[in-house]
């Protein structure tokens, strides 16, 4: 993801509304309540949460889930006014949602307690984002007529979705701007191609990022090698190295970009994934 939600001050409550990952969160904010108090420490909190500190170990690294009833003393402990007591609970709720409607449910939760407005330029974006399927009709429409069959639009679509669903993302897409009525086609895209930019943050297409995350899963089992290209690099990297490494990145997605404005006979709706995360801590770094 190309714009990242930085922090400037780890572990302050008053910027924990920078934060989409409450375990980031809180282990930025236990390093900087240990520099300031040595007593601070996983014996501690553990001592006043009544849990051990192995299991609050293991919370920290992503190996256990947090219990939300355990969350909202713990953002005590931390010292969390109300509305960012709130916000935190909301976060774990969030990160430990085990499908997208749940966690589109969270993130518009935390959307509101981070004062996003209904009506701005940003929660208008967000509803291009909400839905893998809005972009790829979008798309479809580019390539194939409508005619007004519902049904038919709708199980074009790898996996199918409902004809409701897909009447109601038109209605979204034309509501955006992105297409309009025609005659002929019955829509026209109003732009041949769109990006998120660098200035979307990356609050609005986190959620397209998981569902295309659990189709291209699908895909791997489903499609045959014919249809599809998977392949991956395990490589190790400086922080400039990999500063690099995003920069080519961005610019090869706007050749494929380019290339795809060009292309010609356009038959089948496609989604190409570029993705470089971590899978380990920076040499250094104490992981918990």
């Amino acid at each position: 993801m190309e714009n990242e939600l930085r922090k400037s001050a780890p572990g302050k409550s008053a910027r924990i509304f920078e934060y989409m990952d409450f375990r980031e969160f809180l282990r930025d904010a236990y390093r900087e309540r240990k520099e300031a108090q040595s007593f601070f420490s996983y014996r501690y909190i553990s001592g006043k949460l009544g849990l051990d500190s192995g299991t609050l170990s293991r919370i920290f690294k992503g190996e256990r889930n947090l219990d939300p009833e355990v969350a909202c003393r713990l953002a005590r402990i931390l010292g969390l006014d109300s509305r960012e007591q709130q916000f935190f609970e909301a976060l774990v709720l969030y990160g430990q949602a085990r499908s997208l409607a749940e966690k589109n449910q969270f993130l518009e939760r935390l959307f509101r307690l981070r004062g996003i407005k209904i009506g701005t330029l940003e929660e208008r974006q967000y509803s291009f984002y909400k839905e893998w399927y809005y972009s790829a009709l979008r798309e479809l429409l580019r390539i194939h007529p409508f005619d007004g069959d519902w049904k038919k639009l709708a199980g074009s679509l790898r996996p199918a979705i409902r004809p409701a669903e897909a009447k109601h993302a038109v209605g979204v897409l034309e509501g955006l701007g992105l297409i309009v009525p025609d005659p002929e086609r019955g829509y026209r895209l109003t732009e041949s191609v769109i990006t998120s930019g660098d200035s979307i943050q990356a609050l609005f297409v986190n959620n397209l990022h998981l569902a295309m995350g659990e189709l291209a899963l699908r895909t791997l089992k489903e499609a045959g090698p014919e249809e599809r290209d998977f392949s991956g690099l395990t490589l190790s990297l400086s922080r400039q190295g990999f500063d690099k490494l995003k920069y080519r990145l961005k610019q090869f997605r706007r050749e494929i970009l380019e290339m795809a404005q060009q292309d010609e006979g356009e038959d089948c709706v496609y989604q190409v994934n570029l993705q470089a995360f971590p899978l380990s801590f920076p040499e250094g770094r104490d992981p918990a």
